[in-house]
């Protein structure tokens, strides 16, 4: 599947609803039927991508039921290449929220 592909995925689940992170591997994983490691770098790539052009925004949540703040571009700190990012919400684990802009510039 080529990146152009795995962006149009993203935006077309995004277009339903913001995303956790976690959520987006779940559905990219059992729709494009790729693996944990596949996800992890390619699809972080294309999130990276997706975000610095401002097609899609991210966002960090710093517990549960706290309340979101905007990433205006992906923190060099939040790897998403890291396993933890993509991990379902604990305590340490970063919480990466998605969302196409309120403004529907994206």
């Amino acid at each position: 599947m080529t990146r152009e592909e795995i962006a149009r995925e993203i935006i077309e689940l995004l277009d339903e609803d913001c995303f956790g992170l976690w959520e987006i591997g779940w559905r990219l994983g059992g729709t494009l039927g790729m693996s944990s490691t596949e996800i992890q770098s390619e699809v972080a790539e294309v999130i990276h991508s997706l975000v610095q052009s401002g097609a899609v925004e991210a966002y960090t949540l710093d517990q549960p039921g706290g309340s979101m703040k905007p990433l205006m571009a992906l923190d060099q700190a939040i790897d998403l290449r890291e396993r933890a990012a993509w991990d379902v919400p604990a305590p340490g684990n970063p919480q990466i929220w998605l969302a196409l802009p309120a403004d529907g510039e994206g």
